[in-house]
């Protein structure tokens, strides 16, 4: 009866089988149509692609220019309306389309890729024949004439090819123009102009008139041709710009006589139109009087009290026709008194070198002789200040301060204090510090500049930036799959260091184990042989010494787990459109879609001659894995399914990779001829099962003692001995061997596990005559 049961199992796989969508010409999962390239502009209706199938009663796609259509056991390709259009639209000279198979069994999903022929359709186009700008002069050097020509749009042209179709822009040559070519944010077929001027133009002749071509990359290449067109606004009357006798004056402060300065214009120069103004943050300090003609102007230092704080006043004076028209004159007024510039420090530059994380008692002498320095500035600081004057001790003196503090040192390069000093010979007068900004301090004789560099103390540990301490999982392909993948290397482990110079040198190790080691100071955890080919998770602990590893130095830990990945389990990834600045985007996008942390194989960029039916538009391939949020791998299928089945365009199988699809395109159309003659050699092997049992129950024999003495078949001095699971209904364990690039299966219902399951059935079926007896 099991027997009978078992032919019907196997005959009901079978007809399931043979109700799926089947072809001997295309591939359901994944097809592409090498044999015809598209041609631009092809009509609707125009049959495309057409393949025998069987089981298939309809087909349908989302996609806009490919019809598809079952028709009598034919599949067909047919081009839409949309399609005449395409070019102008998109720009990839490759079709993806994912086409759901309603099938006798059920309805399955495929991608189907066609080819675009590639040529040089599309002459450049641009956006006016005739770009004419009238501008204002005088126009300053390098002015770009963008805003003048069509509407601020400028001069753009386009180019519909769906490749090399970038438009190289070129003026005849002249001496007044150039141009340069930018394309267009957010548009592949779009590209800009950039026309200004070699020099400065003060007057034009004539208007400039010159030839402008835009020629694409293709083979023929093509050109466009517009013409562009200067004139100046004659509206305008153009004057030469106004200009001083004399630029700068200076002068000390008088408080008897007062301060007064003439400021005139070059004789000859229009002036009826010439406005005068005071500029700066001190002419408040300064009064302004314009002679009657213009052509000259009086300022003057106001009597009122001057500010205390500052040590001199500065001002300028500007003549103004317009914004391009502009003279300017400096004026400066120093107001110190004579008798304080008679001291003289003996250098005005140091440099001095401080540990940080801790106070110093004896920065700089504050006393010198019967003088004394007083602080006029400090930079960086806090609201309190790190550096004052020590009156009992005569020195200056320094509070803590932390190296890698990033508020104080947050604009420096290289952490150091900037230290303004004040050299004082007053009788009486007492040191004090104040914090004037450094540009207010004029140079003088009396004062000295500290250059205070801040050593650094080993401080502060290794922090890892990668792995993330939120990321523990990590997986590695088994050793057959590692080799095909030409995966040497697991990650490179990053971790920086806030200190500097020798304190912040990392050196890397891992605690001991079969499996991984690291380079010690790029961070390259590579495999050891045979890694993983157990298939066990293996744990490990990565240290990050700084001083360069020394014992003294200060240590960081992580663990990690890195688990073996299965063919199943690895993912392939062809993103179209992505670049290597934008891929990790694309990664968090997979991320967020499927709720998953997507894992890439370190150096697991896979050779594209390996993956044939690779996009144009895609410029990496990629292998992966999945992680869900219990820190197990999970399988392709799975993922594709969290993301949609839309996701199969860019989202592969390892196994379709490496041509291990258990449905091979070749082998489709057998597939149920195999089975079939797999359930006859199935009766046949239970025929002959039936027949060695009815032989040996009425056959009677009779058996030797004799004839039961076990032989070796070669000499050897080897001792036999009894086996002891002769007669058990499994047979004997063999050796795994899984030579490189060998595919690895796993379904519960492949032919192997049944021809296994009747050999099985044919020696349950032999019974024992000593048994019976």
């Amino acid at each position: 009866m099991e027997f009978f049961n078992l032919c019907l199992l196997l005959a009901a796989i079978a007809t399931t089988a043979a109700q799926d969508c089947q072809s001997s010409t295309y591939n359901f999962k994944t097809h592409s149509n090498a044999d015809i390239k598209l041609e631009l502009g092809m009509l609707e209706g125009v049959e495309v692609g057409k393949f025998s199938v069987t089981n298939t009663k309809s087909a349908e796609t989302a996609n806009e220019y490919l019809r598809v259509t079952v028709e009598n056991d034919q599949l067909v390709f047919t081009v839409k309306k949309q399609f005449e259009e395409y070019e102008k639209r998109e720009h990839g000279l490759k079709l993806a389309m994912v086409i759901a198979f309603h099938c006798n069994s059920g309805t399955i999903y495929g991608t189907y890729y066609q080819d675009i022929l590639e040529v040089n359709k599309h002459t450049p186009e641009f956006s006016l024949q005739v770009y004419e700008a009238t501008v204002p002069l005088p126009l300053p050097k390098n002015f770009d004439l963008t805003p003048y020509l069509d509407g601020s749009k400028g001069i753009r042209a386009t180019d519909y090819d769906l490749s090399r179709n970038t438009v190289e822009f070129k003026l005849e040559p002249n001496n007044n123009l150039r141009i340069e070519t930018l394309p267009v944010e957010g548009s592949m077929k779009e590209f800009k102009a950039v026309l200004s001027l070699k020099e400065q133009i003060l007057k034009l002749p004539r208007d400039i008139e010159l030839e402008l071509e835009g020629s694409d990359q293709g083979d023929p290449q093509k050109t466009g041709r517009a013409r562009v067109v200067i004139k100046p606004d004659l509206t305008i009357e153009y004057n030469d710009p106004p200009a001083f006798k004399r630029t700068f004056f200076k002068e000390d402060y008088n408080p008897e006589l007062g301060n007064y300065f003439v400021v005139e214009l070059i004789p000859g120069t229009v002036h009826e139109d010439i406005g005068y103004e005071l500029v700066g943050d001190d002419a408040e300090y300064f009064a302004l009087s314009v002679a009657s003609d213009k052509a000259a102007a009086t300022v003057s230092l106001k009597g009122q009290s001057q500010p205390a704080e500052k040590y001199f006043l500065s001002v300028v004076v500007q003549a103004k026709r317009s914004e391009l028209q502009t003279a300017e004159c400096v004026i400066l007024v120093d107001l110190k008194e004579s008798q304080e510039l008679a001291t003289t420090v003996e250098k005005v530059l140091s440099t001095l070198h401080l540990e940080e994380r801790r106070t110093h008692e004896e920065v700089f002498p504050a006393k010198v002789g019967v003088c004394s320095y007083e602080i006029l500035s400090q930079v960086p600081n806090k609201s309190e200040t790190i550096f004052n004057v020590n009156e009992s001790t005569g020195w200056i003196v320094s509070s803590k301060f932390d190296r890698e503090d990033p508020e104080l040192f947050a604009d420096d390069d290289e952490p150091q204090f900037h230290v303004v000093l004040q050299l004082s010979c007053s009788n009486g007068t007492e040191a004090t510090s104040s914090n004037h900004s450094i540009e207010d301090i004029p140079y003088s004789t009396d004062i000295t500049h500290l250059r205070i560099f801040v050593d650094d103390i080993n401080d502060n540990a290794p922090i890892f930036q990668y792995p993330k301490r939120s990321d523990q999982v990590f997986a590695f392909p088994v050793p057959a799959i590692a080799e095909r993948l030409m995966i040497n290397s697991l990650m490179r482990v990053i971790a920086t260091d806030l200190d500097a110079g020798l304190n912040a040198e990392i050196r890397f190790r891992l605690d001991a184990n079969k499996c991984f080691d690291i380079h010690p100071k790029s961070g390259v955890i590579y495999p050891k042989e045979n890694c993983l080919e157990d298939e066990n998770p293996v744990e490990l602990t990565i240290f990050a010494t700084d001083r360069d590893g020394d014992e003294d130095g200060n240590v960081s830990q992580m663990m990690i787990r890195v688990v073996p990945a299965l063919m199943y389990q690895i993912i392939v990834l062809q993103p179209i459109h992505v670049t290597w600045e934008t891929f990790e985007e694309f990664v968090r996008m997979l991320e967020e879609k499927s709720g998953l942390r997507v894992v890439v194989f370190d150096n697991a960029i896979v050779d594209s001659k390996e993956y044939q039916t690779q996009l144009l538009e895609v410029s990496m391939t990629i292998a992966a894995v999945a992680v869900n949020s219990d820190g197990e791998l999970i399988s392709t299928e799975d993922f594709i399914a969290a993301l949609g089945e839309s996701s199969r365009s860019y989202v592969k199988p390892l196994r379709e990779l490496f041509d291990c699809d258990p449905f091979p395109e070749d082998a489709c159309s057998v597939y149920p001829y195999i089975v079939v003659m797999a359930v006859f050699i199935v009766l046949f092997v239970a025929a002959l099962a039936l027949v060695a049992y009815f032989y040996f129950k009425l056959r009677q024999y009779n058996v030797t003692e004799e004839s039961v003495q076990t032989e070796p078949s070669f000499k050897s001095e080897e001792i036999l001995v009894e086996n002891p699971v002769l007669g058990t209904l499994t047979t004997p364990p063999t050796e795994k061997r899984q030579a490189p690039g060998t595919c690895v299966d796993y379904p519960s219902d492949s032919i192997s596990r049944r021809n296994r399951l009747v050999s099985n059935l044919s020696d349950l079926m032999i019974i024992d005559e000593s048994e019976e007896g």
